[in-house]
C-alpha cells in the first residue's frame, strides 16, 4: 500500500505558493497551503504534515518563530522543516538551525534540487518514524507480562522477549545457538498438553479440520516447587523469515483457582449435605410429634440430632482445614493403589451407580501414586459424576481396569455404558469451560470444569489423560496414566 505524503506550504505571497504547487503537484504529494504563520500552526495541528516548506520573510510572525513553535508542540516537534529564504548569510542560517530547521533552500531555488531534497527528507523521516515505532513496539514486548516468541519456517526460535527467555530457559543473547526446533526445546522442560494437538500443530498434514483446543505447557510439581502452567497461543505470520508468533501466558494462578473452587464446591456438597439433611429431618419430626412422644423417644431423637450436629461440626472443621491447605496436588503426598477400589465404591454408592467392577493385578496394590488422597477423591468423583450426568438413565454400569503402563507408570481405565462422543467433543473434553452436550443436561454452556480439573491434577504430577469411545457398544473410556512412587512394602 502506497502512503501519500502531505506537505504544508507556508508563504505570504500567492505567486510563490502557486509556483510550489506547480512544482510539487505532479510528484503525487497532498498539498496544504497557509498564508501566514498563525494559519500555518493551525493547519499543522488539524492535519499534521510529513514536511513543512516554510518561507522565512513573512509579516507578523516570521518563519523562525513558526519553526520554533512547531518544535515546542509535542505532536508536531518531529515534523521536518525546510526553510525557504532569500537570506544567504551565515547568521540567518544559524538562527534557523537554532529554531529547529532541518534544511535550507535559497531563493531563487533550483527546481530539480528542491524536489530531490524534499524526497530525501520525507524518506528519511519515514524511516525515522518506522524506527521509532519499532523501538516502541520492542520496548512494549520486552516489558510485557507475557512471553513472546517468533519462529521461522523451520520452526526454529528467531526472537524471544525477556519473559519468554525466562519461561523456556533461553539465553537472552545468542538464540542462534539453540539446538533443534521450538517443539524439541520445550519438550526438554515441559509436558505438552494435549499431546495429540501439539503433535498436529506444527505439522500441517496432520492438522484436523476442527478448531484446536487450548494448548498448555506444564512443568510437573517436585518436592521443591508446585506445578507451573503456561497457556500457549500460536499465530501464523508471513513477515520476512518469520512464519509464526507464539504467546506464552502464565496461567498457574488461574488453573489453581479453578481447581480449588471446583474441589471446594464438591467438598461442601459431599461433606455437609448428608448430616445437615439428617439434622433438619430429625428436628422437623421432633417438632411435629413432640406432644405424642415419650420421654425415651425424645431422648433418642435428641441423641441422634446431637450426633449429626457433632458430625456436621467436624465436617466444617475439615473444610476450614482444607481452605488453609496450599493445594490438592501437594509435593511428596502419596495414595496407595490398594485404596482405589474402596474409594470408587464409596462414591458409586452416593451417586446411584448400579454396578461397578475393578480389575487390578495384586502386585500393584503394594505401590502408590504421586497424588494426595484429596486429589484422588476429586479425580474419581468428577469422572463418576460425568458418567452419571451423561448416561440416558443417570445410572451407568462402570468397569475400571488398572494396569502397568511402563516407565514406572500405571494406567487407570474408567469405562461406562452411557453416550458416545464425537471426535470434536473428544478434542475439547479436557478444556476448561467446555461441556460435551449442554442440551442433554439442560445446563448452559461454560460450566464443564470437572474433567479440566482432573486433567490439571494429572498433568501436574507428570501424567497424561486420554478418552475414547468404547470399542464395542456405547459409552466412553477415560484413561489416566499416572507415575508410580514406589513399593509400599519396601518403604
Amino acid at each position: 500500500m502506497t502512503t501519500v505524503s502531505t506537505i504544508l506550504v507556508v508563504d505570504d505571497e500567492a505567486s510563490a505558493r502557486d509556483t510550489l504547487e506547480a512544482l510539487l503537484f505532479k510528484e503525487g504529494y497532498e498539498l496544504i497551503f497557509a498564508e501566514n504563520g498563525s494559519q500555518a500552526l493551525q493547519k499543522a495541528k488539524e492535519m499534521p504534515p510529513d514536511l513543512v516548506l516554510l518561507d522565512v520573510m513573512m509579516p507578523h510572525m516570521d518563519g523562525f518563530e513558526v519553526c520554533q513553535r512547531l518544535r515546542e508542540d509535542p505532536v508536531l516537534n518531529d515534523v521536518p522543516v525546510i526553510m525557504v529564504t532569500a537570506l544567504d548569510d551565515t547568521e540567518s542560517r544559524l538562527k534557523g538551525i537554532t529554531a529547529g530547521a532541518d534544511d535550507f533552500v535559497s531563493k531563487p531555488y533550483d527546481r530539480t534540487e528542491l524536489r530531490a531534497r524534499i524526497r530525501t527528507i520525507i524518506r528519511l523521516n519515514r524511516y525515522h518514524k518506522l524506527y521509532m515505532e519499532h523501538a516502541r513496539f520492542e520496548w512494549i514486548v520486552q516489558n510485557a507480562n507475557d512471553g513472546y516468541l517468533m519462529l521461522n519456517d523451520a520452526n526454529e526460535i528467531v526472537y524471544a522477549n525477556l519473559n519468554a527467555c525466562s519461561y523456556l530457559n533461553l539465553p537472552v543473547n545468542g538464540l542462534s545457538s539453540i539446538p533443534g526446533t521450538f517443539l524439541e526445546w520445550i519438550k526438554k522442560q515441559y509436558h505438552c498438553e494435549p499431546q495429540w494437538a501439539w503433535e498436529c500443530l506444527l505439522n500441517p498434514s496432520k492438522q484436523p479440520a476442527v478448531e484446536f483446543p487450548l494448548l498448555y505447557l506444564v512443568r510437573p510439581e517436585t518436592t521443591e516447587s508446585r506445578a507451573f502452567w503456561l497457556q500457549v497461543r500460536i499465530m501464523a505470520l508471513s513477515i520476512g523469515n518469520t512464519s509464526s508468533m507464539v504467546l506464552l501466558r502464565d496461567v498457574t494462578a488461574e488453573v489453581s483457582a479453578q481447581r480449588d473452587i471446583r474441589s471446594f464446591q464438591g467438598l461442601i456438597s459431599h461433606k455437609l449435605r448428608t448430616p445437615f439433611t439428617a439434622i433438619l429431618g430429625n428436628l422437623r419430626l421432633l417438632a411435629d410429634r413432640k406432644m405424642e412422644m415419650t420421654r425415651d423417644e425424645i431422648a433418642e431423637f435428641s441423641t441422634m440430632i446431637l450426633e449429626n450436629a457433632e458430625g456436621f461440626y467436624s465436617d466444617i472443621d475439615d473444610i476450614l482445614a482444607y481452605l488453609d491447605a496450599p493445594g490438592l496436588a501437594r509435593p511428596g503426598e502419596r495414595f496407595s493403589i490398594s485404596q482405589i477400589q474402596s474409594t470408587l465404591e464409596r462414591f458409586a454408592d452416593g451417586l446411584g451407580i448400579k454396578s461397578i467392577s475393578v480389575s487390578c493385578p495384586d502386585e500393584l496394590n503394594s505401590y502408590s501414586i504421586a497424588l494426595s488422597q484429596r486429589a484422588v477423591d476429586l479425580i474419581l468423583r468428577e469422572i463418576l459424576k460425568n458418567a452419571v450426568k451423561f448416561h440416558p438413565a443417570h445410572s451407568p454400569s462402570m468397569a475400571i481396569n488398572i494396569s502397568w503402563a511402563g516407565n514406572q507408570k500405571i494406567t487407570i481405565q474408567i469405562g461406562d455404558d452411557g453416550l458416545n462422543l464425537s471426535p470434536e467433543q473428544f478434542m475439547h473434553i479436557w478444556s476448561p469451560y467446555y461441556q460435551g452436550e449442554r442440551y442433554f443436561t439442560g445446563r448452559i454452556d461454560g460450566v464443564g470444569l470437572g474433567l479440566a480439573m482432573v486433567a490439571g491434577l494429572i498433568y501436574e504430577v507428570g501424567g497424561t489423560c486420554n478418552a475414547h469411545n468404547q470399542p464395542q457398544g456405547t459409552g466412553i473410556v477415560i484413561e489416566l496414566t499416572i507415575p508410580v512412587c514406589g513399593n509400599n512394602d519396601n518403604e
